[in-house]
């Protein structure tokens, strides 16, 4: 790890693990199961760029919604558009052969309007990849789990406008309309997203902002730079009452709040006779350190997708186990660690298990990293258990 760091300085939980290409990386960040590994390797062995001739080119660019066509006489920048390609993860990347030009042509048909921008000066790499993230995205980009990356990849865009309603709904697609005019209007400055509540995706992420069935539809804007995370809100949800929002917000005069934070956490009186143990920072170490149990604790946060698909998971684990005559079941808000000593944990949801005997030392805890499922879950239960047990 430490010679990693020297060179990407930025690996914070382990283990990472990279698919290098070209001397860019990858990261992968599914599941980790072999199935998932293999698909990953799958996928990034492929020839991110399609070749087609001249007289293919008419073709593709009526028969696709985005086409990001490279036409090279230069052979380094040739190599370049392939890495680029793979690094930006979409297959929508052709280059044509034997052309005798330079240049980076995007076609694009989103929201029905067919657009061509062309990039001809290639000499600076870094500011043509934003241009080609620039032209290739939608004004409007509907949020899931494939668009994630797409929604946030581009540098010094903090400003991100969301519309969070039901896709389904009568009126819909006026509104979204109406959004879209705004879209277009600032979408050198905001990035615009649709929320659409009907997918379970997205669902993951209200908790963040608070969102409510009832409080639908809405639209926030949330600069989530690292200065700064606040939020603004409006119901009017016309061309005009975006663009309202969105100038208030930059002037500084819009009313806006923190996003929505874990309440105070307070230990609750039956804490120790539920199946799910609920500890907090005034009781975490003495339980897990209490010599006659051994102790499996998830630490989680309220806002955390990942916590919150891992939780049903975690109360069936706490109701199967209740009886067990060693093993405990706990969770813990992310919100305490600070407050205690010794406990360091760097990223959410984060699983651990305390063997019995640990005395007072918290670093005894083994991290699991598996899959974040029951089966998974207790594979590794069963595996710590028998060690703990050939160690006593």
């Amino acid at each position: 790890s430490s010679g990693i760091n020297a060179e990407y300085g930025d690996v914070t939980s382990f283990p990472t693990i990279f698919y290098l290409r070209g001397g860019e990386r990858k990261l992968f960040s599914e599941t980790r199961s072999s199935l998932n590994m293999f698909k990953f390797i799958e996928v990034n062995e492929q020839d991110p760029v399609l070749q087609i001739s001249q007289a293919d080119l008419e073709d593709v660019i009526a028969s696709t919604d985005l086409a990001i066509v490279g036409e090279f006489s230069d052979a380094a920048n040739s190599k370049w558009f392939k890495l680029l390609a793979w690094n930006l993860g979409y297959s929508s990347f052709y280059h044509v052969e034997e052309s005798t030009k330079d240049r980076i042509t995007v076609y694009s048909q989103h929201e029905g309007k067919p657009k061509q921008r062309v990039i001809s000066d290639l000499t600076e790499k870094d500011k043509v990849e934003e241009l080609v993230k620039k032209y290739r995205r939608p004004y409007v980009i509907p949020f899931s789990r494939e668009a994630h990356l797409l929604t946030f990849e581009i540098k010094d865009r903090s400003l991100s406008v969301l519309l969070f309603h039901d896709h389904a709904e009568e009126g819909s697609e006026e509104r979204l309309a109406q959004f879209g005019m705004a879209a277009r209007a600032y979408q050198n400055d905001c990035t615009f997203v649709e929320m659409d509540m009907a997918n379970g995706y997205v669902k993951m992420f209200t908790n963040f902002f608070g969102v409510k069935t009832a409080d639908l539809p809405i639209v926030y804007l949330a600069d989530t730079s690292k200065q700064s995370e606040n939020l603004a809100k409006t119901k009017d949800i016309t061309e005009s009452g975006v663009a309202q929002l969105i100038e208030d917000f930059l002037a500084g005069t819009a009313e806006t709040s923190a996003p929505k934070k874990e309440a105070e956490d307070e230990l609750p009186e039956d804490w120790e006779s539920r199946s799910l143990k609920y500890l907090t920072s005034d009781n975490f170490v003495s339980y897990v350190t209490t010599p006659e149990r051994a102790v499996l604790v998830m630490v989680h946060k309220e806002s955390c997708p990942h916590c919150v698909k891992m939780k049903p998971i975690w109360e069936d684990l706490a109701e199967k186990y209740k009886e067990h005559p060693t093993l405990k079941v706990a969770e813990l808000k992310s919100s305490n660690v600070a407050q205690i000593k010794d406990l360091t944990v760097q990223k959410v949801p984060t699983i651990l298990f305390y063997p019995t005997q640990t005395g007072s030392d918290l670093s005894t805890a083994v991290e699991y990293e598996g899959d974040r499922t029951l089966k998974g879950v207790e594979e590794f239960i069963f595996t710590q258990l028998s060690k703990n047990k050939d160690e006593l």
